[in-house]
């Protein structure tokens, strides 16, 4: 197998270059793959040359653009014989903290139950049975900008469509796929998606981030707190509604909710409420309706630990209270990490 001449370096450097008329990059990673090499040390050796080579006439050329073995913006793998060259964009990663003042909202995209996404008349073709999501939202400016192929949200955690998400707001890293503009104001962004939909969302502390980061937010597992509009089918006494003041690190068992059963296996799982707050009491001797504030483990059912769930759920609200219980408005205050 014949190393790659000096005219073959320039051209394969040359079709490099040519990417950023359609990509912006700053930094790149170069890798060589071998078709026919005589012997593992010619192809080892072939490797070698070819990426030390192609790499310096890169920088001669372009002395703006800098080879980077750890997080390049952009990865080149080039098949030798032939100067085959494939491209690699490396997605831009954008973190922050969302908000959701919706209740008919849901965090990311759900598909038709009907057509699983494909699209139908109960969707009007979408494919989708929310047609708006904060993902889509908060997206949307982004993608345009930088003319990237897709979005991926990624958060610690979601809320339920009727939920909403208060506080410090939510911790996300948005991922932006095979960008063509990487250098953004972020700024502009977020004070725009703010103004504009104010009574939807929220966005704070948008900022870009190094991929390593998106690692660490999928092992975050915090705890949360919530309040909880809670109503009881018949009145209960306030002095058992009080008592739920004293609750401190109180242990659930918690088989899948019924509700989402359809997607996710049955299975019990043990979640700590750490403590509870009653306030805003409806009624006299007897309570029709109150707010219910808690803090728990991360992966608690709270609508659940609220009524029941038929059994799923023990101990619960309920069943301290001594009267069937619901919980009507669900709002998360506090998502208790950091990113």
């Amino acid at each position: 197998m014949n190393f790659p001449t000096n005219d073959d370096i320039e051209r394969i450097a040359a079709e490099i270059l040519r990417m950023r008329q359609e990509y912006e990059f700053h930094t790149f990673w170069l890798g060589t793959t071998t078709k026919g090499a005589e012997s593992a040390e010619q192809g080892i050796a072939l490797k070698g040359d070819m990426n030390r080579r192609l790499g310096q006439c890169i920088e001669k050329c372009a002395p703006d653009l800098k080879a980077r073995l750890h997080r390049p913006e952009a990865k080149f793998i080039i098949t030798w014989p032939g100067g085959i060259v494939a491209f690699h964009p490396l997605p831009l990663f954008i973190a922050g903290r969302y908000l959701k003042f919706s209740r008919e909202i849901p965090q990311s995209r759900w598909p038709c139950r009907y057509c699983d996404g494909l699209g139908c008349e109960r969707c009007d073709g979408t494919g989708k049975r929310y047609q708006r999501t904060v993902e889509e939202i908060m997206a949307a400016p982004l993608l345009a900008l930088s003319r990237a192929e897709g979005s991926k949200l990624h958060s610690v955690g979601r809320e339920d469509v009727d939920a909403r998400m208060l506080g410090r707001g939510r911790p996300f890293i948005l991922e932006l796929a095979n960008p063509r503009v990487r250098s953004l104001e972020l700024a502009p962004i977020e004070e725009r998606l703010n103004r504009e939909f104010s009574s939807e969302i929220g966005v704070l502390q948008m900022r870009f981030v190094e991929p390593g980061l998106l690692e660490r937010l999928r092992h975050l597992s915090p705890d949360k707190s919530y309040r909880a509009r809670v109503r009881c089918a018949l009145p209960a006494r306030r002095e058992a509604v009080e008592r739920l003041n004293d609750l401190r690190d109180l242990l659930l068992g918690q088989e899948t909710p019924r509700r989402v059963l359809h997607r996710r296996p049955n299975r019990l799982r043990p979640r700590t409420v750490r403590w509870c707050r009653v306030a805003n009491l409806a009624g006299g001797e007897r309570v029709s309706e109150f707010d219910l504030t808690l803090r728990t483990e991360a992966g608690a059912y709270i609508k659940e630990f609220i009524s029941g769930d038929e059994g799923r759920t023990e101990p619960c609200v309920s069943r301290l209270l001594g009267v069937p219980c619901d919980c009507v408005e669900l709002d998360v205050l506090e998502v208790f990490c950091d990113l």
